[in-house]
């Protein structure tokens, strides 16, 4: 294109904005026409974009380009930005604190004995020895099913979170954690009313009732200990969440009030085991009973 065509062009292209430019600055002073490459009141370059495409700005003036001349005019100060809005998430509700638990005594006379119980995600009906023989090997789970009872008749959500919080309430998933991401406060969880007869009760594994305030954690909910991750999975390796629980990506590992530094790097269920070891090797002839709440990830 020839220099004079595009000197038109430009000149037809950037006539328009003369009254968009009036308009954003009605309060416009100083206004000095001139042809040449400065003025006297431009102090250095400088480029914004608060101010219209097709502009530029050297101190607090304006160059407004017109063919090969332009017009220097002192604009007011631009106003304040808004403040940048809140990043997405779902903010916590007001919670309103827990009412107290009725009260519950032990029987006199009445056993206590230890309590463990295993929650295992993601395992399928025939992914036990007891029930898929030659195919399955669980050793130690088909021991415990020969000595103790099955239950054929029992089902669960379809959901982890649901069902977990389901058992731990006594409420049907409905109630508890079908549409929400935590176990409202109200609702007494059966760690706290195990302590209220005695027991001494502990959380290992996958937790997945509640993450964002403290009362939500295994802790803040009857667990006097607990070593885990809050989430709803995680790298067996690493414990790396990749979800949007937190925000983003981290390390979820979490022992009973603090994150669990150090811990994390070696395959989760080593961790736990030898956290259940030890936890036992204290309780060992002791008269406090135990309940130990063990929820595993199988994938």
């Amino acid at each position: 294109m020839a220099p004079a065509a595009a000197a038109l062009v430009a000149a037809t292209l950037l006539l328009p904005l003369q009254p968009v430019l009036a308009a954003s600055w009605p309060t416009a002073v100083e206004c000095d026409p001139g042809c040449g490459p400065s003025n006297s009141c431009c102090d250095h370059d400088k480029c914004s974009s608060e101010y219209p495409v097709s502009t530029k700005v050297k101190g607090d003036c304006c160059f407004l380009w017109v063919g090969d001349c332009h017009t220097c005019c002192k604009a007011p100060p631009a106003p304040p930005r808004p403040p940048p809005p809140a990043p997405p998430g779902r903010a916590l509700p007001p919670v309103p604190p827990a009412p107290p638990m009725p009260p519950l005594r032990p029987t006199a006379g009445a056993p206590r004995p230890h309590l463990v119980l295993f929650v295992v995600d993601d395992m399928g009906w025939a992914a036990l020895g007891a029930r898929n023989p030659g195919h399955v090997l669980t050793p130690n789970m088909d021991r415990e099913a020969s000595n103790g009872i099955m239950l054929e008749r029992h089902y669960t959500y379809r959901w982890c979170s649901p069902t977990r919080s389901s058992l731990m309430t006594g409420r049907l998933p409905y109630h508890v954690l079908q549409s929400t991401n935590y176990v409202e406060r109200r609702y007494n969880m059966i760690a706290a009313k195990l302590k209220q007869v005695g027991y001494s009760t502990h959380q290992f594994g996958k937790w997945h009732m509640g993450a964002v305030a403290p009362w939500m954690t295994p802790h803040g909910r009857g667990f006097d200990t607990s070593l885990g991750y809050l989430s709803g999975g995680e790298d067996h390796y690493t414990q790396i969440q990749r979800g949007n629980i937190f925000g983003g990506v981290g390390v979820d590992l979490y022992e009973t009030d603090a994150p669990a530094y150090t811990h994390n790097g070696t395959y989760a269920c080593y961790t736990y085991n030898d956290a259940i070891l030890k936890t036992i090797a204290l309780a060992h002839n002791q008269p406090v009973p135990l309940f130990l709440y063990i929820a595993l990830q199988v994938r």
